[in-house]
Order: C-alpha cells, then structure tokens, then sequence
C-alpha cells in the first residue's frame, strides 16, 4: 500500500522520538514544556477541587448526599478540561498556529 507521503505514519511517533533522544536540546525542550504542562494541570485542579466543589455539591443538593459529591466531582473535572483547553489554545495562538486547521 503506498502512502501519501512515502512512509507508513504508524511509525511517525517513533521517528518523532528517536530524533528527540539523537537532539539532547531538543529533548529538554520538550520535556520543559511537558513538565509545564503538567504543573499547570496539577494546580487548576487543587484550586477548582478547593473552591468549587463544595458550592457545587450544595448547589445539586442541599443535604450533601453521596451523589451530590460525586456530581459535583464530575463538574468539576469538565471545568478543569475547560480550563485547560482554553489555556493550551491560547498558547497555540502566540506561537503562530491559526484556528482551522485540522
């Protein structure tokens, strides 16, 4: 089967990997931005997880049951994704890539 440009994508992530491991400069880049990425993630979820779930369990049920808890868990996560999309894309956007492209 021939591919649209010559070589099977499968093994695109591999190539990716081994060039980021050949390239020691581009490897601590990579892993500053992840390392970034991750520490951003971590603190919108202890400060949504502080502020916002205890208002959002009271908001579904008045008496704090069980399932008021586990709704208010599940909200808050969807925020967080939210939140970090719109963080993430706006990083995109300074760095030249523009909406529309798939």
């Amino acid at each position: 089967m021939k591919h649209r440009y010559g070589k099977d994508p499968v093994f695109y992530p591999l190539r990716a990997l081994s060039y980021a491991l050949s390239h020691r400069e581009l490897f601590w880049t990579v892993l500053k931005v992840a390392c970034v990425g991750i520490t951003v993630s971590i603190i919108i979820l202890v400060i949504l997880l502080v502020t916002a779930l205890q208002p959002q369990a009271q908001a579904i049920s008045p008496n704090l049951e069980w399932w008021a808890w586990l709704i208010a868990v599940f909200l808050v996560l969807i925020a967080i994704k939210s939140t970090d999309k719109s963080l993430y894309g706006y990083n995109e956007n300074r760095g030249g890539l523009e909406r529309g492209y798939d």
